[in-house]
């Protein structure tokens, strides 16, 4: 029947060629149909067809949503399509990412298939599409293919390892994505979500870490493949202002002041990251050990104020000292006069003058 032209199978009412396997098989590509089940039928000559038997079900299939939507040059991706009667055939479904080829899909919680994305031959949007037995089920979906993605430097270099450092992040090819993720270890528990500035710059805010020490930095676009990158970002114990010395000075400014405390850092001087803080006026510190610090005070109106340390100056301590500023005065000299040759003992009169005695 096969070779005269006359072996058909026939869904529903639509009848379509059929190859011979054997005298207990044949196969059948299935026609257009609307949605639901159909009688399948058999015939060896064209116009008699079989009965009853089997049947089989026409579904649509929808795609609702890809995740992530985006992935670079080098494949791997695992890319998440969700809809509807995605797992009909599931043994012959493939997924196609524009012309690169077809790549197997896989079920995912019932609802949706999985695949992962082969190597691209470029940059830029491609049509995802799904196919059973070679034939397309469903295509109109886009997936961004981007190029390797290079981090430069990373500002500040530090920050304590609480997290929380806002983090600016200079390199290549960043783009917009919801999925825009930063990563400070290999493990993926440290990531952030990053904030697209320009091509050229993120911004995350650092992630908490589990102690101090240095990590590299990478960034993602679909928070799943990580560039590669040597640049250092160092995790340090935070800097804790415990006392100060003198605690009260001339509102003038200008007093050096020996700043006690723990976590002060002679690297972060080094790249002039170590910063003390009165009020809200920052002046650079010179380090003396771990636990102290020299900074010169700057102007402020007279009260008590706080003093904080930065080794980032980004991040400062909070709480700890305070340093009192004072307005000095003088309203009186006594006596007024004296010989070329000095000696005279000269008393000044006014207010605040002991202030800093040990220095005045």
């Amino acid at each position: 029947a096969e070779a005269l032209g006359e072996l058909w199978c026939r869904f529903n009412a639509t009848a379509a060629r059929a190859s011979y396997v054997s005298e207990s098989a044949a196969v059948c590509n299935t026609t257009q149909s609307a949605t639901g089940l159909v009688s399948v039928e058999v015939s060896t000559n064209g116009r008699d067809f079989s009965s009853g038997g089997a049947q089989y079900e026409y579904v649509s299939v929808t795609v609702s949503s890809l995740a992530p939507w985006s992935g670079p040059l080098l494949g791997g991706t695992v890319v998440t399509v969700g809809g509807s009667s995605l797992t009909v055939d599931v043994e012959a479904l493939r997924c196609r990412f524009g012309g690169d080829g077809t790549v197997w899909a896989s079920v995912h919680g019932g609802v949706g298939v999985r695949c992962v994305t082969p190597v691209s031959a470029s940059t830029g949007w491609v049509s995802v599409e799904l196919l059973s037995h070679s034939e397309v089920l469903q295509s109109g979906s886009s997936f961004y293919v981007h190029g390797r993605m290079f981090v430069s430097a990373v500002l500040p270099s530090s920050g304590p390892v609480s997290g929380g450092t806002r983090l600016s992040v200079l390199g290549l090819s960043f783009r917009e994505s919801a999925t825009l993720r930063c990563r400070l270890d290999e493990s993926g528990a440290s990531t952030a979500v990053a904030r697209l500035v320009s091509a050229g710059q993120l911004e995350c805010a650092s992630p908490a870490s589990s102690g101090a020490g240095v990590r590299h930095i990478e960034v993602s676009m679909n928070g799943q493949q990580y560039s590669s990158s040597s640049v250092e970002y160092t995790y340090r114990v935070a800097a804790v202002v415990s006392s100060v010395w003198p605690s009260r000075g001339a509102a003038e400014g200008g007093t050096p002041v020996t700043v006690l405390g723990s976590g002060f850092s002679s690297a972060a001087e080094a790249l002039g990251e170590l910063w003390c803080r009165f009020n809200a006026t920052a002046a650079r510190a010179s380090y003396v050990s771990e636990s102290a610090a020299v900074c010169n005070t700057t102007q402020s109106a007279t009260g008590l104020v706080s003093v904080e340390v930065s080794t980032n100056g980004r991040d400062f301590s909070s709480g700890g000292a305070q340093y009192e500023y004072v307005s000095v005065t003088v309203s009186s000299l006594a006596p007024w006069s004296g010989p070329l040759l000095g000696g005279t003992v000269v008393t000044v009169g006014g207010s605040s003058l002991t202030v800093d005695v040990e220095a005045l």
